[in-house]
C-alpha cells in the first residue's frame, strides 16, 4: 500500500513538473504571435499589432542569427527611422547582466559575495536590515531588498547626465511615484522587488571591478564577441574548404587508380 502511494506521488510530481516546464516554455495560456521559426509571420503579426495599438513612436528591428532581417517604423508626429534615437531603458538589463557575468566567469566577481566588498566610490546607506545580504546574484534577480522601484525618465539631448554615484544617492530622472533613492528597504533575499537602481549599482560594480567606464567595457566585450564569431566562421570555412579539397583529391586518386587498372 505504501509503495503504491509513493508511486502515485512520484507520478503526480512528474506530471506537475512536465506541466510547469511545458507551460513556462510555451507561455502558459498566451498565444504566440506566430509559429516558431516563421520570421515572416512574426513580422506581419507584430507590424499589424503596432499599427493598431501604437500611441507614440515605435521602431523595431527583427534579428535572426545576429543579422537584421526586417524593420518597421511608426510615429505620431515627427517621423522616425533607423537613425532615430530612443531611450533604451530596461531592454538594456540583459546586456548589463551579460557584462556582469563575464566578470564572474573571469573569477573577478563572486555572485554570492556582498556587493559592498567591491565598491569604493559609493556605499549603500545604512538600514535596519543587513546590507551584506545585497549580493551580485540578488541584484541581478531583483531580490536584493532594494525598494527604489526605479524606472528612469532619462535626460534630454544636451542636458547634463548625473554621475553614477549621484544617481544612486538620488536620481534626478526618477519615474513618477519614486523618490529616486537607492536603499535597502526589505530584508535581502526575502522577495522579488523590481529595482532599476539595482542595475545602476551593477553598472558601477562593472566599472569598479574592470577599471573601465561601463560603456568602454561593454563596447570592448561586444567587439571581442564579434571578432570571435568572425574567426569561428572563417575557421569553419577554412576547415570545410580543406575537407572538400581533400575529398576531391581522394576522388581524383580513385579515378586514376581505376583508369590505371
Amino acid at each position: 500500500m505504501i509503495g503504491r502511494i509513493l508511486l502515485l506521488t512520484m507520478l503526480a510530481l512528474a506530471a506537475w513538473t512536465a506541466l510547469v516546464v511545458t507551460g513556462t516554455l510555451e507561455g502558459w495560456w498566451r498565444q504566440p504571435l506566430a509559429p516558431f521559426g516563421d520570421t515572416n509571420a512574426f513580422r506581419a503579426t507584430a507590424v499589424a499589432d503596432i499599427e493598431k495599438k501604437h500611441k507614440g513612436n515605435v521602431a523595431i528591428a527583427l534579428l535572426e542569427d545576429g543579422r537584421t532581417v526586417a524593420t518597421h517604423f511608426a510615429s505620431k508626429g515627427k517621423p522616425v527611422d533607423g537613425d532615430s534615437r530612443f531611450q533604451v531603458a530596461s531592454m538594456s538589463k540583459w546586456i548589463a547582466a551579460w557584462g556582469v557575468m563575464t566578470l564572474v566567469e573571469a573569477g573577478k566577481l563572486d555572485l554570492d559575495k556582498p556587493v559592498s566588498a567591491y565598491l569604493t566610490r559609493w556605499k549603500l546607506p545604512p538600514s535596519k536590515f543587513d546590507n551584506t545580504g545585497v549580493t551580485v546574484r540578488r541584484l541581478l534577480s531583483h531580490t536584493a531588498g532594494l525598494t527604489d522601484g526605479l524606472g528612469y525618465a532619462g535626460f534630454k539631448p544636451g542636458e547634463p547626465v548625473q554621475s553614477l554615484e549621484a544617481s544612486l544617492t538620488r536620481t534626478a530622472d526618477a519615474s513618477p511615484g519614486n523618490d529616486g533613492r537607492v536603499r535597502v528597504g526589505i530584508e535581502p533575499g526575502t522577495e522579488f522587488r523590481y529595482s532599476g537602481g539595482g542595475y545602476t549599482l551593477l553598472q558601477l560594480l562593472v566599472e569598479e571591478v574592470s577599471g573601465q567606464p561601463f560603456n568602454d567595457y561593454m563596447k570592448a566585450l561586444a567587439w571581442a564577441q564579434r571578432f570571435a564569431r568572425v574567426n569561428r566562421e572563417t575557421m569553419m570555412t577554412a576547415v570545410i574548404g580543406a575537407m572538400e579539397a581533400s575529398l576531391d583529391q581522394e576522388i581524383v586518386a580513385d579515378d586514376l587508380a581505376v583508369n590505371c587498372h
